[in-house]
């Protein structure tokens, strides 16, 4: 049975378990095992001598493209705050932005990303209820265009059921985020009573137009991260179509969402080891491209938050007792 082979049955017999945190712990167990094994036969020696010999001008220009992507990210999230109906300015957006997402890398499958809900909360006087529906709505387009991703590329190199099964997985998902955002309100009833107050109606006055503009713009955000493993396999000597290198970047991040773990640990390291030799990447490159990867990943948003939080003479402490209050 062939890695990418066990990851899928994995993933199926996780699938009826999906939710409970045992299933979630069981998942990481068996990534980080899997992702151990693949580890130990790979040549380390390579892989340090290829991370040694990378093309810098590749990696530069990779490294300024992946901030322009968290720059795409601030402005999209900026207009998910007017399709609700609230104006926050662009450094505002950056500071939620950055720092939700610095603290959504240190919690498992994300979830620290709900503090954006409360630092809208806090310092642009957004309603709780609202702010949830803005990460919701956010997080909605998002797995529109992951599993869109998934989907194209699982039918181009993946076996029949695994196309199948995330073409699926992409209709119930759309299906169960338009019926939650529509009837969103309706959440208030299961609140327990010392929150109410916090969940007041929510309404989106931004119209067809602006939600448009979130879809082209959360396209525009992934397709330009994309190109950053993508143009770390050419730095070290793998062509690749981009394409493919979407594909693989979107299947790692809904990885992501399965562990328990800090910033996907072992879901995503696993996807990248497994889904890059299925396109003509050798493993040790594979390695190399994400090590590298990850780098950026959980350093670009602290940068930012760091610069930010200067700009604002304000601090991550300050930040956390922001939300603490």
């Amino acid at each position: 049975m062939t890695a990418a082979r066990f990851i899928w049955e994995v993933l199926k017999w996780g699938v009826m378990l999906k939710g409970t945190r045992f299933y979630q712990l069981l998942v990481s167990v068996v990534f980080l095992a899997v992702l151990g094994y693949l580890l130990s036969s790979l040549k380390l020696g390579r892989v340090y001598r290829e991370l040694l010999a990378v093309d810098r001008v590749y990696l530069i220009l990779g490294a300024l493209i992946f901030f322009f992507a968290a720059i795409l990210k601030i402005y999209r999230f900026s207009l998910v705050v007017r399709v609700y109906g609230f104006e926050i300015p662009f450094l505002e957006a950056a500071l939620v932005q950055m720092v939700g997402i610095s603290f959504a890398t240190l919690t498992p499958g994300r979830v620290g990303e709900g503090s954006k809900a409360i630092l809208l909360n806090k310092r642009a006087d957004v309603p709780i209820s609202s702010a949830l529906g803005m990460i919701i709505f956010e997080r909605f387009f998002d797995v529109i265009l992951l599993a869109t991703g998934a989907f194209l590329f699982s039918r181009s190199v993946l076996q029949r059921e695994f196309t199948l099964a995330i073409g699926l997985f992409l209709a119930v998902l759309v299906v169960f985020f338009v019926l939650f955002l529509r009837h969103f309100n309706s959440v208030k009833r299961f609140v327990p009573k010392r929150y109410v107050g916090y969940f007041t109606p929510v309404t989106t006055g931004g119209g067809l137009f602006l939600s448009l503009l979130v879809l082209f713009f959360t396209a525009a955000t992934w397709l330009v991260e994309a190109l950053f493993p993508w143009l770390l396999a050419r730095s070290l000597g793998a062509y690749v179509p981009f394409t493919l290198v979407f594909g693989v970047v979107c299947i790692s991040t809904i990885a992501v969402a399965l562990s328990v773990l800090p910033a996907g640990l072992g879901t995503m390291d696993l996807s990248f080891l497994v889904l890059f030799p299925q396109i003509g990447v050798t493993a040790e490159t594979a390695l190399s491209i994400l090590l590298i990867y990850r780098f950026f990943g959980i350093v670009t948003p602290f940068i930012f938050s760091f610069v930010l939080l200067n700009l604002k003479k304000t601090s991550f402490k300050d930040i956390r007792s922001d939300m603490g209050g």
